[in-house]
Order: C-alpha cells, then sequence, then structure tokens
C-alpha cells in the first residue's frame, strides 16, 4: 500500500512539474521535428476524425512538454470519395515530406493505398479496413498495418448479438443481403460457414448488384415467407449506409401489402446490420426498428467514457483505430528520431544497387511488439512516460483507446483482438446494448459500458455441435507425401521435412510416422550446400535426422492406397499400423489439377481418394483423420470427399484455384517453401493447442494467392473445441476435448 502511495505522490510530482514547465516554455529552448500525415477517410466521417485526431495531438503534445526534442505532426485530411484520390495516394506514397499515410476505409481504396505505399516504403496504417482478402493478402509483406480484425470475426460478433433470442420451437432460419463488391465479399464468403457452425439453416443468400435491387431481395424474403420459410433474421451487409433505408422502404410496403390483401400480417425477420450502416443520415431517416454492430473501443480503456463526457455522444466509426494511429505514428517516430535515422534514407541492397528505404515501419513494429509487463494506456501522464523511455532508446508496453494493440507477432499485420458493440436504432440514436471482443478463441467478452466499474462476463457464440461419438483416443499416426521430385519441386521436399521435424518435436516417433519423398534435393548438383535444405534463405538446416520409407518414385497412386488401407505388399512393406483408437494425420505436398492429386506425374483422382478414404473407414483405420493438401486445386479433391464421418480436410486452394510458391531464392534459382504450409508447421510448433478454428483463420490470413479451405467439418466435430494438437502431438502437451 505504501508503494502505491508512493507511486502516486511520485506521478503527481511529475504532472506538476509538466504544467510548471508549460507555464514558463518561453524560458526553454527546445527542437522541435515536425512531419506530415495524411488522414484518408470517407467525406461523411472527416469532421469526427478530425476532431478525435485533434484531441490526440493535444495529448500527445502536453506529454512531451519539459522535453528537449520533440515531434509534432502535421494531418492533413483527404476526402476518399474525392475525384483526385488516386492521384492524391500516388502522391502521398511518392512525397518523402509524408511520414506515413493513415486509411482509407474502403477495401478498394485501400488496396492502391497498400500496393502504392509497400513499392514506394511508406508506412500504411488502417484504422478500419477489414475486408478478409485485403488482408489476407497483405498479412505477409510490409509496411500495411491493420487497426482491426477482418470482418470475419464481425460476422461473428453479428451471431453472438443474437445469441439468447432464438425462437423455440421452430427452425431458426437466417439470411443474407451483401453488397457485390470487396466489402461484402468477406460476407458472402463466410456467412454460410459460420450459420453452419451455429446450427442455423441459411436457405438465402442476395448480393445486391446490377440485376438486384435492395428492394429484390427484401421481397425475395417475403416470397420465402409465403411459401412457408420464415427467415427470422437477415444479415445486412451492403457497402452503402443509405441502402438500409431503402430496405426499410420496401419492409413496410410489404407490411401494408400483406394487411391490404387480407393475408394476414407478416411479420418481418429482423435486420443485423453490419458496421457500414452506422451512418447520421441513416439514424435520422430510419429512426427505429434495426440493430447491428461494429468496431469500437474496448470500453475497459476508458475512451468510450472519455469521447462521451467530452463530445457528448458514442464514438463514430473507426474514430478509436484513429486515435490509436495517431499515437502509434507519434511513437514510431520518437523512436526512429532517438535511433538517428529519417523518414526516408537511401541506402543499397545485396547486390549493390541504389535502393530507398523507409524505416519508421520497422519501429512500428518495435512500438507495438514490446513485451507488456506492464502496459502503458493513452492518459497524458502514461504517454509521458512512454516519450521519456523513448527518448533514452528504450521501449514501454503500451495499450490503445481501441484495444490493446497486440498485433500478430510474426507478421505484425493486424490487432488480434477488436472489440465490437451491440446497436439498436432508438428514436434517430445507435443505442448501446453491449459489447463483444473476440479473445483468438470461440469466445466473446461482453463489457457493461462503465470503465471506473468494470463489470464483465463472458458468452459462447453459438456453435456447431457434431453428434458424432468417438472410441476412446489412445494414439496417434502420420503420413507424409512430398509427391513430386526433382530440384523445380525444391519446396514441396522441403516442406515434408519440416513437417516431419515438426511432429518429431511433439513426440512422434518413427514408427508411427510415414514419410514418403524422393530425398534428391540435398545432395543434388545445383545444390551449394551439400546436406543442406532450408526453407527460407537464412533458415536453419531441416535435412536433419531424415529418415524416409519410401522413395516417391518407386511407388504409384495404387502403392499410397495400399499404404493407407494397410495392405502389405512386397512393394509396400510399411503401411498405415492404426486403428479405431488413433488418429491419422495425412499431409499431401505437391502439384494437383482438377479433381486429381498428381503423384510423380500421374494422377491420383478424387475418386480414388474418397475410394481410399472411405475403405480406411471401414475397416476402422482411423478413429479421426486430419488431411492436410498443400495443391493446386486442392479444394475439388477435398469436395469430392464431404460425407465420410471423421474425416477434416485442410485445404491450400479451394476448386478452380492454384495455390501459390513462395520466399524464392535467387541463388538456388527454386522456390524454398508454400505459404500454406509454412503458417501451418508454424502453428504445429509454436501452439499445437490452438483450435482448429483459429488455426483455419490463421492460414486463411496468411496464406498469400489462393483461398484456404476447410472441408466436412459438419462431419467432424466442433472446429471452436477442438485443438491441433489431437492430430500432431503424441506428448501429452495439448488440451484433451470432450
Amino acid at each position: 500500500m505504501k508503494n502505491i502511495k508512493l507511486y502516486w505522490i511520485l506521478l503527481c510530482c511529475v504532472l506538476l512539474c509538466a504544467c510548471h514547465k508549460e507555464e514558463n516554455e518561453n524560458l526553454n529552448s527546445y527542437h522541435t521535428d515536425v512531419f506530415k500525415v495524411a488522414v484518408i477517410a470517407p467525406g461523411e466521417l472527416l469532421p469526427y476524425w478530425q476532431r478525435t485526431a485533434g484531441w490526440a495531438q493535444e495529448i500527445l503534445h502536453r506529454a512531451q512538454v519539459g522535453m528537449d526534442k520533440r515531434v509534432r505532426v502535421e494531418l492533413e485530411f483527404h476526402d476518399e470519395h474525392a475525384a483526385d484520390i488516386e492521384t492524391y495516394i500516388q502522391t502521398v506514397a511518392t512525397d518523402e515530406n509524408y511520414a506515413a499515410m493513415i486509411g482509407p476505409v474502403s477495401p478498394q481504396k485501400a488496396d492502391l493505398a497498400a500496393r502504392a505505399c509497400r513499392e514506394l516504403k511508406k508506412t500504411l496504417i488502417l484504422p478500419i479496413t477489414a475486408n478478409a482478402e485485403f488482408q489476407r493478402i497483405f498479412s505477409t509483406l510490409d509496411h500495411v498495418f491493420n487497426l482491426t480484425q477482418s470482418d470475419i470475426i464481425q460476422i461473428e460478433a453479428m451471431f453472438a448479438s443474437q445469441k439468447g433470442d432464438e425462437l423455440m420451437g421452430v427452425t431458426n432460419n437466417v439470411g443474407l443481403i451483401t453488397s457485390d463488391d470487396p466489402y461484402g465479399q468477406t460476407f458472402y464468403d463466410w456467412f454460410g460457414f459460420m450459420a453452419t457452425e451455429r446450427d442455423y439453416e441459411a436457405p438465402i443468400v442476395c448480393v445486391l448488384d446490377d440485376e438486384t435491387t435492395v428492394a429484390d431481395a427484401v421481397r425475395t424474403h417475403y416470397d420465402a415467407f409465403k411459401n412457408g420459410t420464415f427467415i427470422n433474421r437477415i444479415f445486412f451487409a451492403p457497402s452503402d449506409a443509405k441502402e438500409l433505408i431503402k430496405a426499410k422502404e420496401e419492409i413496410d410496403r410489404m407490411v401494408a401489402y400483406n394487411e391490404e390483401n387480407n393475408n394476414g400480417y407478416y411479420i418481418p425477420p429482423t435486420l443485423i446490420c453490419a458496421d457500414a450502416c452506422v451512418s447520421e443520415e441513416v439514424a435520422q431517416t430510419v429512426k427505429n426498428g434495426f440493430e447491428g454492430v461494429e468496431p469500437t473501443a474496448n470500453p475497459a480503456s476508458g475512451f468510450i467514457a472519455a469521447y462521451e463526457g467530452r463530445f457528448g455522444e458514442h464514438p463514430r466509426r473507426g474514430e478509436a483505430q484513429l486515435f490509436d494511429a495517431v499515437y502509434l505514428v507519434y511513437y514510431s517516430l520518437k523512436a526512429m528520431l532517438v535511433d538517428g535515422h529519417e523518414i526516408v534514407e537511401n541506402t543499397t541492397d545485396a547486390y549493390g544497387t541504389s535502393c530507398r528505404h523507409s524505416p519508421l515501419w520497422e519501429y512500428f513494429i518495435q512500438i507495438v511488439d514490446y513485451d507488456k509487463d506492464y502496459a502503458y494506456g493513452w492518459f497524458d501522464y502514461d504517454v509521458h512516460f512512454v516519450f521519456e523511455t523513448l527518448n533514452q532508446g528504450e521501449y514501454a508496453g503500451i495499450t490503445g483507446a481501441s484495444s490493446t494493440l497486440d498485433f500478430d507477432r510474426k507478421h505484425h499485420s493486424a490487432v488480434t483482438t477488436t472489440t465490437y458493440r451491440h446497436w439498436r436504432l432508438h428514436n434517430g440514436k445507435f443505442a448501446t446494448m453491449q459489447y463483444f471482443s473476440a479473445d483468438g478463441s470461440d469466445r466473446t467478452i461482453s463489457t457493461i459500458n462503465d470503465w471506473t466499474v468494470k463489470v464483465s462476463y463472458e458468452q459462447e457464440l453459438e456453435q456447431y455441435v457434431s453428434n458424432h461419438t468417438y472410441p476412446e483416443h489412445k494414439d496417434n499416426y502420420a503420413v507424409i507425401v512430398a509427391a513430386s521430385t526433382g530440384w523445380s519441386n525444391y519446396r514441396h521436399q522441403a516442406d515434408a521435412m519440416l513437417m516431419y521435424l515438426a511432429l518429431k518435436y511433439q513426440g512422434f516417433d518413427d514408427d508411427h510416422i510415414i514419410l514418403i519423398m524422393e530425398d534428391d534435393i540435398a545432395h543434388h548438383d545445383k545444390n551449394p550446400t551439400p546436406g543442406e535444405v532450408r526453407i527460407s534463405p537464412e533458415g536453419g538446416n531441416v535435412y536433419v535426422n531424415i529418415n524416409a520409407d519410401y522413395r516417391t518414385s518407386s511407388l504409384y497412386p495404387a502403392d499410397i492406397q495400399n499404404i493407407l488401407t494397410g495392405v502389405k505388399t512386397a512393394r509396400t512393406p510399411v503401411v498405415l499400423e492404426a486403428t479405431e483408437n488413433d488418429n491419422v494425420f495425412l499431409f499431401w505436398s505437391g502439384h494437383g489439377e482438377s479433381e486429381a492429386l498428381i503423384y510423380n506425374d500421374l494422377e491420383f483422382t478424387s475418386s480414388e481418394v474418397r475410394h481410399t478414404l472411405e475403405t480406411m473407414s471401414q475397416q476402422k483405420k482411423f478413429r479421426k483423420l486430419f488431411f492436410v493438401m498443400e495443391t493446386c486445386f486442392s479444394g475439388s479433391v477435398a469436395d469430392s470427399c464431404e460425407g465420410i464421418k471423421g474425416v477434416l480436410m485442410l485445404t491450400a486452394a479451394n476448386d478452380s484455384e492454384t495455390s501459390k510458391a513462395d520466399i524464392y531464392d535467387n541463388e538456388l534459382g527454386v522456390y524454398l517453401s508454400n505459404g500454406f504450409t509454412r503458417s501451418f508447421q508454424n502453428k504445429i510448433i509454436e501452439d499445437p493447442n490452438v483450435t482448429l478454428r483459429d488455426l483455419f483463420l490463421h492460414v486463411v490470413r496468411q496464406t498469400a494467392g489462393s483461398h484456404a479451405s476447410l472441408y466436412n467439418y459438419k462431419n467432424y466435430g466442433n472446429i471452436y473445441h477442438e485443438s491441433l494438437g489431437e492430430m500432431v502431438c503424441r506428448k501429452a502437451n495439448y488440451k484433451e476435448t470432450h
């Protein structure tokens, strides 16, 4: 208790000194480094963003009072809907006087900004650009940071907001109306999956395009009602908020039509709106009757209460994230200056070529990546201590107004937690009902709007619960297949080797792994370091104690079938020994085409794959089987295997896509690995207890150029509860599930 009192006495002294110094600024000489930062947002948000950014700057400038060297940022605001927006983005990215860019909001404009900023080494901070595809593409690339999780999490929050409101005794049907653009794409891609996981029926999905208007979509749901399919809720995710006004007009028209024609009373579905629907025009026009979710600040940070005290209303869309963005820019600039760097530096690359280098993004990473034994918040005194620490060439843990500002530690592309508020329109106001925050698992946290007396409770997201039961789990087996040969296919064998080592790390012995690979690259004539295989230019050697059971060239697809089904022959003396009490992990890396895996230039067709898995199931050769495929068009093979109990399939691409190699080595002239496999392997090594749901989201975000996809989950179990470790660990270091 004495220590706490001493802390507050010292804190008061610091603040009094700061105030004294502020009053006597004219007596002190100090140097201020001034930078420009562009802030891009929709015109309707700009007035609110300007006042919030100004508030943040007030605090940041006060916190530097008394310091000899200070940072000041001139914010330049621009409407992302302006006719010159593309030119403006290019100008900001090119002009060395701009230290960074904050925004835009729309995925289309954000994509332009991200590509320009990456090319020209400019730091880009996106407060609320949440399109899943955008975040996935840029997740492994430099200079682009997202302060909001993808809209995948927003969809979860939309479902979470309805928990407890299900209609008893009837089927809970849910529909979707979304826009035909990048904003709507995430909702279209993930809505059906999320609905299924939560045991909802999703019979109707309407995409607003040149042929389908909001009125058409509403009438589609009305026609379903007349035909006996009652849609309880419609998830409404247009990119233009005005579409909600049109939806209300049509719903009112349908209700009136039903009454006028003596058809009884039409019970309109509840519209659950996405964040783009939140606008002042909508509130004043619609007034009542709709609800939805939007990203906001964590109430526990105190930002919402302070904002309402200052401005008399709830923060608008993206304001809390913008507030944090301004803080992060100031901190990063301060750290960069203390280290003696400039915004843009001319350097030379490994080949002696002159190139442009902007180190600011590297300091951004160090700011958010610092271990947070204690995290300083956004109030004056906290900010002052952070600046003092940075001034000494050190870092401090920080937390923001919107979230903890914890980023993905590997790629630092996006925060790991976003808070959503569940709102309801009442008398022209978006009234807050509750808050939801994804915590990286299958749960949400609902926090009351009072940061001084924090009261919280946990609320489960509705989940799909499998009716399947499984025998007792006794052991785990694995089969790893590198299905190609030759130097040009280096990555397939490298990935297989690392998968083998990852399983060994988690307790597998060679009696429980069957490894099939050609083993022709470690000592290949083109290998400048014989006996070494790497998955990154700076990475360690993965050709360590590799014990292959078969060479790829010695087998045919029929032999693979025999190995998996336990048929010993002269060609296949080593086979899978699993029983109905054992889990099987199957990893396949190689080439593929539509409806086939390619094994050493031969087709292992989807029908043959399905027959193999069905035979294994009938002969009780597995308890559960997790099949991971790193091939082009792998989704077409997985899709053909739907319906087999206990089988879960994760693919690097869907049924119409090629998978993409990454990390090209100029010296070797080959790709070293595949992004999908690498992100999957990292979880085996670093976090085997990750739920299968979170594993899936992780590989989706980290896989560039194709859509990682999950198949047959309805016939497997609850991916929100079951962990990866159940399949890839033989040690007792994973969470048992029930």
